[in-house]
């Protein structure tokens, strides 16, 4: 067989291996993504000696606009819990999680856009906005991981 037929053989191949899933079905199994709490979840890591920074940063920058997310209805509610041991993985390789309960997986398209709105209703000034966001959050912290997890279906 020459090099052409097969090359067209394995797209062939290719092409009905990755068709997606009949409607109502997740592409990983289990319960289709229409039902269930959805959660977005970040692990969070403050570098040595900058907790009490991050924990400034959070009380006063990141509260009003997470607040505003969940005025918003993009989050019903949202959590930032601070890890009381953190050493070496896999004890914890965070500092902090933070957790939020969106109102489904259609918030997930509205969620960075509607951050970003926020950034710049809370911060208009865009120098300042950067100096936050893009100099000193880098300074503090950085993310480890970053979660979407659904409830588990228990029937």
């Amino acid at each position: 067989m020459n090099k052409a037929a097969l090359a067209w053989i394995g797209l062939a191949l290719c092409t009905v291996a990755a068709a997606p899933p009949p409607a109502g079905e997740s592409p990983y199994g289990g319960v289709p993504p229409t039902s269930g709490r959805i959660y977005h979840i970040e692990y969070l890591r403050a570098f040595p000696g900058k907790t009490g920074d991050y924990d400034h940063f959070v009380k006063t920058v990141f509260r009003p606009m997470l607040d505003a997310m969940v005025a918003r209805g993009i989050w019903l509610k949202y959590s930032f819990l601070t890890v009381p041991y953190h050493g070496v993985p896999p004890c914890a390789d965070y500092t902090h999680v933070f957790v939020a309960q969106l109102r489904g997986f259609a918030a997930l398209d509205d969620e960075q856009r509607a951050w970003t709105e926020l950034q710049k209703r809370f911060h208009p000034d865009e120098a300042e906005r950067r100096r936050l966001f893009d100099d000193e959050l880098p300074k503090i912290r950085e993310m480890v991981r970053e979660e979407f997890l659904q409830d588990f279906d228990w029937k």
